[in-house]
């Protein structure tokens, strides 16, 4: 096979763990900027490809990693792709489809798919500058959590004690120009990631603060430890629900239960998850996995062919 990954580097240790365990298997693996993409119209003709004039109708499978600020164009894309290419399998699938809010640039879609099926989640606003906040204020209790909204790996994400501390962070924030999410902040001893593939949960890891510190971030200096999925079902259970609501097929779910009521709630899933922490605090070969995931989808197109 050939498979493409979008928005992730060759250099990327994620990268080369995935093209390391595909090259095993006798797979090519590439991986591409997102601004890489060109697209070119001709008359009636629209020509898809990359930089040094790589098509993305060469490759068997593309996975969309990534996509940030170029997401509509690469929907559009894909969409094309998809069209005149129809054995080309996209991951996630449902970027292709228009009606599908998964991976446009809505920070408040999975937040509200968890409100409209129950899935408990803390208490959220989105907004873009401070002129905003008394409008809803008043619905939260200190301390808070305020972050960009499409922030990821712990970076852009801070905690306020305090009204006036709020204040001072959105202020600075704002000028970003970028949304904003605030959140109430849960009191918990750590947080679950669950990394789902196809839907289902393939390994959870319990990641465990730097004492004095709120981030459960791998890459915030926070360490962890294995859990064994079959004594977390309630957990498991929410992870795979909200990545099939969501259609997002390969994902990290991080999950956190109230210190003081023990009720879990989600904070959020990533369509592009870190998984090099889960691999070395569970020993499970997790790009492996997603070898063989992308095995199976060829093998069973090839059967439905």
């Amino acid at each position: 096979m050939k498979i493409l990954i979008v928005g992730i580097l060759n250099q990327n240790k994620h990268f080369l763990r995935i093209k390391e365990e595909g090259e095993k298997r006798g797979h090519v693996i590439e991986g591409c900027f997102v601004s890489d993409l060109i697209v070119a119209f001709n008359d009636k003709r629209t020509d898809i490809y990359l930089k040094s004039k790589r098509r993305l109708s060469d490759f068997d499978i593309i996975y969309l990693w990534t996509l940030g600020k170029r997401r509509w164009e690469w929907q559009v894309a894909a969409k094309i792709v998809a069209k005149t290419n129809p054995n080309i399998r996209f991951i996630n699938s449902s970027f292709v489809n228009f009606s599908d809010l998964s991976f446009t640039p809505c920070a408040i879609y999975p937040i509200q798919v968890q409100a409209e099926n129950s899935l408990l989640y803390p208490r959220t606003a989105l907004f873009y500058n401070t002129k905003a906040l008394p409008d809803f204020l008043a619905d939260f209790e200190y301390p808070v959590i305020v972050k960009f909204a499409n922030s990821s790996q712990g970076r852009g994400v801070f905690k306020a004690d305090s009204k006036e501390e709020l204040l001072s962070l959105v202020g600075d924030m704002q000028k970003t120009k970028e949304p904003i999410l605030l959140r109430q902040f849960i009191p918990n001893d750590g947080d679950f990631r669950i990394i789902t593939l196809g839907y289902k949960a393939i390994g959870a890891m319990k990641r465990i603060p730097v004492p004095g510190n709120y981030k459960a971030n791998i890459s915030q200096g926070a360490t962890a430890k294995a859990v064994d999925l079959g004594k977390c079902h309630e957990i498991v259970e929410i992870a795979e629900r909200l990545s099939k609501l969501t259609k997002i097929e390969i994902a990290g779910v991080d999950i956190v239960l109230d210190k003081e009521t023990g009720k879990p709630y989600i904070l959020e899933i990533n369509p592009g998850p870190q998984f090099l922490g889960m691999e070395k605090y569970t020993g499970f070969n997790i790009a492996r996995a997603i070898i063989n995931y992308f095995e199976q989808l060829e093998k069973d197109k090839s059967l439905q062919s």
